[in-house]
């Protein structure tokens, strides 16, 4: 129904010219934003720092709690992995990215270098 819905409207020109001004005014406020930060380089540190910070703590999060499960999986696996997985979590794949963050764990969890062995 959603994709009739958006078809619908991606087959009109008058609602393909609305998303090409609204893909044109998000490029202008993304410009901006960016031009205000290389003027105030603090704020851009500031916003580095706040990042930094908020990956470090989903990090230890993920590291405790593989360490709770009884799983042997290397730091500089969740380096790689949760800031991977939040940026697939910021694309909008499905609405309110629901199972996104699942899907990308399994990817990256399954893979032979993450791979944790079943121990009997």
């Amino acid at each position: 129904m959603i994709v009739l819905f958006w078809f619908r409207r991606a087959s009109n020109p008058i609602a393909s010219d609305l998303s090409a001004s609204r893909i044109l005014r998000f490029l202008r406020r993304t410009l901006s934003a960016a031009r205000t930060l290389s003027k105030q380089p603090a704020l851009l540190a500031k916003s580095m720092l706040l990042s930094l910070g908020i990956h470090l703590s989903a990090i230890t999060y993920h590291c405790l709690l593989s360490q709770a499960l009884g799983l042997d999986i290397a730091l500089t696996s969740f380096l790689i992995t949760v800031p991977a997985v939040n940026l697939a979590l910021a694309l909008p794949i499905t609405i309110a990215g629901i199972g996104v963050f699942e899907g990308t764990m399994v990817v990256y969890w399954s893979t032979d270098s993450c791979a944790v062995q079943n121990q009997p």
